[in-house]
């Protein structure tokens, strides 16, 4: 938008041998036929894609899975968008797709900041950032030797039968992983309405490149409006 406004100055000042802002209204008269009909399209058509069919996508660390949420503005949700992973460097970690309602979960690799990028096709596109700090407490491996086969301690310490966590308690009858599980559980239910509206208020949020779109908008239509008063004048010499 700004090599725009470049555009239209420069455009401005050739065509009215002036610095632009400097020109009376005879001399704009004089080229809105030949100018005003290109600059107004370039001003149309360097308007921020986003402002029609922007996307987003929220992402939230819970135990050692990382869950996003996608949507275009207005709730449609992209259904088989791509989802990619990719680590500080921009390796690529993994990709999937999201499912009908946006969702997309993953099990973290290791304990490192990520980026997550959603790719819907017609050039949308969104990119939330995760970092290391989200996964202090999760007890996801930090060894990078293991990769993907990097199993998180709490479940490590399920399989392990000589473990106390596997003891039952006498009052409840459910052992430690159980009674985690349903912990776990029970958090997904309480915090996705939490996490929904976070997600509508980053969607709703008002960037650089709206109020640019927006100001596009607002120098294409007083073009046109100069460009159809010279044309009423021109039709009619006695107004």
């Amino acid at each position: 938008m700004i090599k725009t406004v470049k555009k239209i100055k420069h455009t401005l000042h050739q065509g009215f041998g002036v610095p632009f802002g400097l020109s009376s209204g005879r001399k704009l008269s004089r080229v809105a036929a030949g100018h005003l009909p290109v600059l107004i399209l370039m001003v149309l058509l360097n308007v921020p894609p986003a402002l029609a069919h922007r996307i987003s996508i929220f992402a939230w660390v819970q135990g050692d899975t990382v869950h996003t949420q996608s949507k275009f503005m207005g709730g449609k949700r992209p259904d088989q968008a791509l989802v990619e992973v990719f680590d500080k460097a921009g390796n690529l970690l993994l990709k999937g797709k999201t499912d009908a309602e946006g969702l997309f979960s993953f099990q973290a690799p290791k304990i490192s900041d990520m980026q997550i990028v959603l790719t819907a096709g017609m050039g949308h596109r969104a990119v939330w950032a995760r970092s290391r700090e989200d996964f202090q407490e999760t007890g996801v491996e930090s060894d990078h030797n293991q990769g993907f086969n990097a199993v998180p301690q709490r479940e490590a310490h399920e399989s392990n039968p000589k473990t106390p966590n596997n003891h039952r308690s006498p009052e409840s009858g459910l052992s430690a992983a159980e009674i985690t599980a349903l912990v776990e559980a029970t958090l997904d239910r309480k915090l996705k309405p939490l996490m929904d509206r976070i997600t509508a208020l980053n969607e709703n949020r008002i960037s650089l490149s709206d109020i640019l779109g927006g100001i596009g908008y607002i120098v294409g239509l007083a073009g046109l409006a100069a460009y159809m008063q010279y044309r009423r004048k021109r039709s009619d010499p006695e107004r």
